[in-house]
């Protein structure tokens, strides 16, 4: 059976020759339909996307596909210049919405026969990873003043985050090395930062000697919110998640991928749709020598953007590049500073100060 929501269109929408099981019109906000829709199943969910609230807005309609199938979703646009430009088009596409038209004598066309991202893949504009997370922080306020490092995080009150960044990392492929450069990231942060980190459901931080950093092992969130909250003066937190689901208390959200073959394609095995979903995410390829030309052909590939690249490293090293980079990216400015003399300074294996690159 299938759902039509509807506004504008609701008289055009009427006549379409397909069972409905619920049909409901008027202007909704998301957080309105994803009450309405979630755990409800259905066919195909014909949308008027004049029945949501702000559907100009690419984070509001990210929050809600991230709960509606978007593969499910037929949606029928509205003749505007929001509708009609080649940016919001291509976002759609970003978003795994496939089937929309502004024509509604098309919706059965598109019902009978459905589109994939091949049908419409050439009206995506490629965005880097970064610029979509950059417009998502935009829209829900989390920042105001893109001069500023650090700026207050749209949450829950109960999480007591203040002004402080906290990076979730996580293991995308298996054993991609989460625990090594949370630890790497927090050395690094050190230097022009008051930084934290934290492994989650696991004690392996005991096996690093380490008393300089701050290094803790938590095993809830609650307990990881509290131990955030007695220090006044943290700034930025890294969170080793390792098999927690829950990553709302993050500001940021790092997906480690190990591009080797074996790896990659037990993750595919695993959920074929896995870079569909993570569309507009963070990720990040560790433990990589790709060189650019390989990184471009590993995202057409996978028709995903890359974030950053970390090269493989040993993990007595004083200072890693690409881990500098990668925060950077992240908008820790001072990390940034050693960039331009990539001959940054290590310990070696009895103490002694080496160069890496």
């Amino acid at each position: 059976m299938n759902v039509i929501v509807s506004n504008e269109r609701k008289n055009e929408l009427s006549n379409l020759s397909i069972d409905i099981i619920k049909s409901v019109d008027g202007i909704y906000s998301v957080e309105e339909l994803v009450g309405m829709f979630t755990n409800f199943f259905f066919n195909k969910m014909i949308l008027d996307i004049t029945a949501i609230k702000d559907y100009g807005s690419y984070s509001n309609l990210k929050k809600l596909f991230e709960v509606v199938d978007a593969n499910k979703v037929i949606l029928v646009l509205k003749d505007d210049s929001t509708c009609s430009s080649k940016e919001f088009i291509s976002d759609l596409v970003t978003l795994g919405l496939y089937n929309f038209t502004n024509n509604v004598n098309e919706v059965m066309e598109l019902f009978n026969k459905p589109k994939t991202f091949n049908d419409v893949s050439s009206l995506q504009i490629r965005k880097g990873t970064y610029e979509i997370n950059e417009q998502i922080d935009k829209e829900s306020g989390r920042i105001n003043d893109e001069k500023k490092e650090f700026q207050e995080a749209t949450r829950p009150e109960d999480f007591n985050r203040g002004n402080k960044k906290i990076i979730g990392v996580v293991n995308l492929t298996e054993h991609s090395g989460a625990t090594t450069l949370v630890i790497q990231m927090v050395k690094q942060l050190s230097k022009h930062y008051n930084a934290m980190a934290v492994e989650m459901n696991k004690q392996d931080f005991i096996f690093y000697n380490l008393p300089d950093l701050k290094l803790y092992s938590s095993t809830s969130k609650e307990d990881l919110m509290k131990k955030i909250s007695e220090d006044s003066d943290l700034e930025v937190v890294v969170v080793d998640l390792n098999n927690m689901d829950n990553k709302d208390f993050c500001t940021d959200v790092l997906y480690l991928i190990e591009p080797g073959n074996i790896k990659m394609m037990k993750l595919i095995r695993k959920n074929g749709k896995i870079f569909e979903e993570l569309t507009g995410e963070k990720i990040v390829l560790n433990r990589s020598n790709l060189t650019d030309q390989e990184i471009t052909e590993f995202e057409v590939e996978s028709n995903i953007k890359v974030f950053s690249m970390v090269s493989n490293f040993r993990d007595n090293l004083d200072s890693v590049v690409s881990v500098d980079r990668l925060l950077n990216k992240l908008g820790f400015r001072e990390c940034g500073k050693m960039l331009k003399d990539d001959n940054v300074k290590k310990s070696g294996f009895f103490g002694k100060k080496r160069f890496f690159s």
